[in-house]
């Protein structure tokens, strides 16, 4: 899956036109860190110790493959952000900042 962004122009004629922006290391950091930063919640001892061993490692596992995505990918057009854990607080805060 490639990152990146689409602009659409309206041109004087009317019809449209599309120009994509794929994405660069400097923006998948960006969203990388927004995304630890929105996962930081889940961490919290009071959340993170009612959470079964199995939750626990999920959130875990989600946050260092977040952290490895520049060590995985040499390619910054392969990048695939890891499956975000159900149990995650503000999942979906964090699904959308990571394909906005």
């Amino acid at each position: 899956m490639t990152l990146r962004d689409t602009y659409i122009t309206i041109n004087k004629d009317g019809t449209e036109s599309v120009v994509y922006q794929n994405w660069d290391w400097d923006k998948i950091r960006m969203h990388r860190e927004k995304g630890l930063a929105l996962s930081d919640l889940t961490m919290i001892h009071d959340i993170f110790s009612n959470l079964t061993s199995e939750e626990q490692t999920q959130v875990i596992n989600f946050r260092q493959a977040l952290r490895d995505i520049t060590k995985t990918y040499t390619n910054a057009e392969d990048v695939e952000w890891p499956a975000i854990p159900d149990c995650m607080m503000d999942r979906e805060m964090i699904e959308t900042n990571l394909n906005a």
